[in-house]
C-alpha cells in the first residue's frame, strides 16, 4: 500500500526511512537532504542527522539525537510527521542524512563506539541489510580539499566569540 516501508500499530501509522543520505561530515549531505524534501512526495523527519545506527549507543550511555533514550522506538517516533504525511499520501516517502553511518562502515561506530566491544565482524551495511533490505543509500562525496577547509571551519569556530577562521588560518594549521 505504502511506497516507504511502513507498518499498522493500532491505528497509528509508522514509519522508519527508504532512504539514507550517507558521505562524511561537510560534504553536503544536509544541503540534498533538504533539496530533496522539497519534493512533493518526500516528507522530513524530526531531525535529519539521528545518527541513530552509528553514535547513540546500545545500552545508551550519554547524550542521543533520538529521545528519550535512544532505543528503536525512539528512532521510528522520529518519523511521526512524516507518517502522517505518508498515510494521507502513500506513494510519499522519508528518508535520513546521518553523514557518519558511512565512515562507520566497519563497525567502529556500531550503535556507539565499537573499538572496546567484540561486534563479531558485524559492519554496518551487514546492520543496515538485516534491517532494513530495502534501504536505498544514496552516497555523496566532495573534492577532499574544500570538504576539508569546510570542516576546519566549521569545527575551528566553535566559540562565536574568537574571529572566524580564514585560508591563513587553515594553511598554518594544514602545513603543522
Amino acid at each position: 500500500k505504502f511506497t516507504n516501508p511502513c507498518w499498522y500499530n493500532g491505528t497509528r501509522l509508522r514509519c522508519i526511512p527508504l532512504y539514507h543520505i550517507i558521505g562524511v561530515s561537510k560534504c553536503g549531505t544536509t544541503d540534498l537532504y533538504h533539496r530533496l524534501s522539497k519534493h512533493p512526495h518526500m516528507f522530513e523527519s524530526l531531525n535529519k542527522g539521528p545518527h541513530w545506527w552509528d553514535e547513540c549507543s546500545w545500552p545508551l550511555k550519554g547524550a542521543c539525537t533520538t529521545p528519550p533514550n535512544g532505543d528503536f522506538e525512539g528512532y521510528i517516533d522520529l518519523y511521526r510527521k512524516a507518517a502522517e504525511s505518508i498515510a494521507a499520501q502513500p506513494l510519499g516517502i522519508t528518508g535520513e542524512a546521518s553523514s557518519n553511518t558511512y565512515t562507520a562502515a566497519m563497525g567502529v561506530y556500531l550503535r556507539g563506539p565499537s573499538w572496546n566491544r567484540d561486534t563479531k565482524g558485524v559492519t554496518m551495511p551487514d546492520l543496515l541489510y538485516e534491517s532494513s533490505p530495502w534501504l536505498r543509500l544514496l552516497l555523496i562525496f566532495r573534492n577532499p580539499v574544500d570538504r576539508y577547509y569546510s570542516a576546519f571551519y566549521y569545527y575551528r569556530w566553535g566559540a562565536k566569540t574568537e574571529p572566524k577562521p580564514g585560508p591563513d588560518d587553515f594553511h598554518i594549521t594544514a602545513v603543522r
